[in-house]
């Protein structure tokens, strides 16, 4: 069963309840105002038995918005086309799948139009891929919560502030691509087999980064500390190290 409503003027599609499908679920809204909500979702359960979900936003400013409690739950990829995300009064989106969980822009735009928060966003550790940001993103990336899943995590922003600690199992790879800066807090490090660096000024300094290999290409500066060992490889199509900074 499900439940949508429209708001003119202010949402797009308002989605409450449970939706379940045998195959793929595709959900599209559009806002008749262009900074407000495309797609919100107020405590959804839904759940796709065979497919993928989907969910593309029609507005450049357009918006995907978290409500209460959602969950969402795909024997295939879960994918969220938006340039802005939102959790409003403290909403929580939980992502189930053993596939791939990825953010990127709609159509309307190369990159996000504000800053992205990993704050209300809960990832299943089964997920085998997680992509946050298109490859020509330039807005800033913030990774506040703890992430932690079963193979590769891609980000792409400005900025990339890495606050909590990122851990991609499984022989996964972390891909981090910043066009300033890519730098880890107070409590923020990176657990994975593999680390590859591309662009932007990296400062990932604190004592609990643990990752077998590395490497990187077009980086401005690199500062890096490891727990244990650590090999300089080839990584993709990147051989080694290499700066175009001073």
């Amino acid at each position: 069963t499900s439940e949508g409503t429209v708001a003119p003027g202010t949402r797009g599609l308002l989605l409450k309840g449970n939706i379940t499908a045998n195959d793929d679920i595709n959900i599209t809204g559009k806002a008749t105002l262009l900074n407000l909500w495309d797609i919100s979702l107020t405590d959804v359960i839904m759940t796709s038995s065979n497919g993928n979900i989907n969910f593309t936003t029609g507005n450049v400013n357009g918006q995907f918005v978290s409500i209460g409690t959602n969950v969402f739950n795909a024997s295939n990829d879960i994918n969220i086309y938006a340039n802005r995300y939102s959790s409003f009064n403290s909403g929580t989106s939980t992502f189930n799948t053993n596939k791939k969980v990825s953010f990127l822009s709609n159509s309307t735009s190369t990159g996000f139009t504000r800053d992205f928060n990993t704050d209300g966003f809960i990832f299943d550790s089964g997920i085998t891929n997680l992509v946050i940001g298109d490859n020509t993103n330039t807005s800033n990336i913030n990774l506040d919560k703890a992430i932690s899943i079963s193979g590769d995590i891609e980000i792409n922003g400005n900025n990339i502030a890495i606050n909590n600690s990122l851990t991609a199992t499984n022989t996964g790879t972390i891909k981090l691509k910043a066009n300033t800066n890519i730098t880890d807090g107070a409590s923020g490090y990176v657990v994975a087999d593999s680390l590859l660096l591309l662009d932007g000024a990296v400062t990932l300094d604190n004592a609990l980064n643990d990752v077998g290999t590395i490497a990187a290409s077009g980086i401005d500066s690199l500062l890096y500390s490891d727990k244990n060992d650590l090999e300089i490889t080839t990584l993709d199509t990147t051989d080694g190290i290499t700066s175009i900074g001073a």
